[in-house]
């Protein structure tokens, strides 16, 4: 159903999955063609519901042949769930220096509908007010919200997602990691979100969102 190789440019990056403790999937170069290398289909176990948690977006940081047996580097990544874990985040295996991404998850573009309130204090009802989002990864989204939201501010989330053959309604605890002015004319703020704390279940949901939207374009 689902093909075994992906087809990538130089400039793409390949990925580490981790099913539990004691179990990884870390893609691996099977050919350089004109340009472009062929690696194994990272994608293609959590198509099919085997996989279910993945690991940010793997860095380039140095060139060689080895083709699978590279060890995986070790980073602290604080919260989706609200604590402290340990990943692995896999690395390039080419044969020439990639110029390294500085984001950690892979994004797709998604125009979604989501509700959004700042965090009120302990007791106090949250006030949602209406945004959209432009895009979302495992790790956050980028909103456009009609008036300024301040960097470390801590806003909850509400959107739906399809799930299981029905839809799912996202609870989401997010803070502002960046706000950008509106340019002339335009009026919207854009402002990037990290999760710092979700549910393991609905965590699993978005990226199999994400995942069915690469597996889309491909």
């Amino acid at each position: 159903m689902f093909p075994k190789v992906l087809r990538f440019h130089l400039k793409g990056r390949i990925y580490d999955y981790k099913r539990n403790s004691s179990t990884e999937y870390i893609s691996s170069v099977t050919r350089i063609d004109k340009g472009e290398i062929l690696i194994d289909n990272p994608f293609r176990d959590i198509l099919l519901g085997e996989l279910k948690k993945t690991l940010p977006k793997a860095t380039a940081r140095e060139a060689g042949g080895n083709h699978g047996g590279d060890r995986a580097q070790k980073s602290s990544d604080r919260g989706l769930y609200g604590k402290d874990r340990e990943e692995e985040a896999g690395r390039t295996l080419v044969h020439g220096p990639v110029k390294e991404d500085k984001r950690r998850f892979v994004r797709v573009k998604r125009l979604l509908r989501i509700q959004y309130a700042i965090q009120p204090e302990t007791g106090a009802e949250p006030l949602f007010k209406k945004a959209g989002a432009t895009n979302i990864s495992a790790g956050g989204m980028e909103l456009e919200v009609d008036e300024y939201t301040g960097q470390g501010s801590r806003i909850i989330l509400q959107f739906i997602l399809p799930a299981y053959n029905s839809y799912r309604k996202l609870n989401v605890l997010s803070v502002v990691t960046r706000t950008v002015p509106p340019a002339p004319g335009v009026g919207k703020y854009l402002v990037g979100v990290e999760f710092v704390d979700i549910k393991k279940t609905d965590h699993d949901i978005i990226i199999r969102h994400i995942m069915g939207a690469i597996s889309y374009k491909l």
